[in-house]
């Protein structure tokens, strides 16, 4: 069974989730529980950071060094298209959202309706 807090156009089942979910846990450092992507999204641009803890709950953060510039790229590019696919079909447009794969593979994904952007 999955934790799961996503919006009702969305299917547990979508592939842009499990995409997200994939590249998620190539990310998920082996001292970890969890990895969490928080993202800003506008119309053709995506900022992504990314915490992750274990089990004490303290966040931790990549090093610059260490920042998977690709992989937050891949999942911007992928929020872009679900944030663009909801607007055609006529739904809320969310600018914001965090999704947080536990190591067992549950999931959570909230959305943010509120942000700012420009």
């Amino acid at each position: 069974m999955s934790e799961q807090r996503i919006s009702p156009e969305l299917k547990p089942s979508d592939v842009r989730l499990e995409r997200i979910g994939a590249i998620l846990g190539t990310l998920l450092p082996a001292e970890a529980d969890w990895i969490t992507a928080e993202a800003t999204v506008g119309d053709d641009w995506s900022e992504v950071r990314f915490t992750y803890g274990g089990a004490d709950g303290t966040p931790r953060y990549f090093s610059m060094a260490e920042h998977p510039a690709t992989a937050a790229g891949d999942i911007g590019d992928v929020l872009i298209d679900m944030r663009e696919r909801l607007r055609q079909d006529g739904g809320e447009v969310w600018n914001g959202c965090r999704f947080t794969l536990q190591r067992d593979g549950r999931f959570s994904l909230d959305f943010a309706f509120d942000q700012a952007t420009s």
